[in-house]
């Protein structure tokens, strides 16, 4: 999950099944599609890392890349939008 590139394709190429036979099988047992999935294992990983004392000397932007997000800004806009606050008030709320 943290490799940036990783998409539902790939995913689908590599289980040798369509894209739109992956999302349904997704859409079934878990009720998101597969790109939903990533994006949702990238956000928990990040609030994980951000969590954990010992990952504290990482930065915003390195804990971003680290969960496979290319670019620092739009991670904070879905980090945001998922835990409802920034990565560094979810840090400093975690670590007090």
């Amino acid at each position: 999950m943290s490799d940036p590139q990783l998409t539902a394709e790939d995913v689908s190429e590599e289980q040798h099944i369509s894209r739109r036979q992956l999302d349904r099988a997704f859409l079934d047992k878990l009720g998101m599609t597969v790109t939903t999935k990533i994006w949702d294992c990238r956000l928990r990983n990040a609030a994980t890392m951000l969590r954990d004392p010992s990952q504290h000397w990482r930065t915003i932007s390195r804990v971003a890349l680290a969960s496979g997000f290319e670019d620092t800004a739009h991670f904070i806009r879905a980090f945001k939008k998922r835990y409802g606050a920034t990565p560094s008030t979810w840090r400093r709320a975690s670590l007090s």
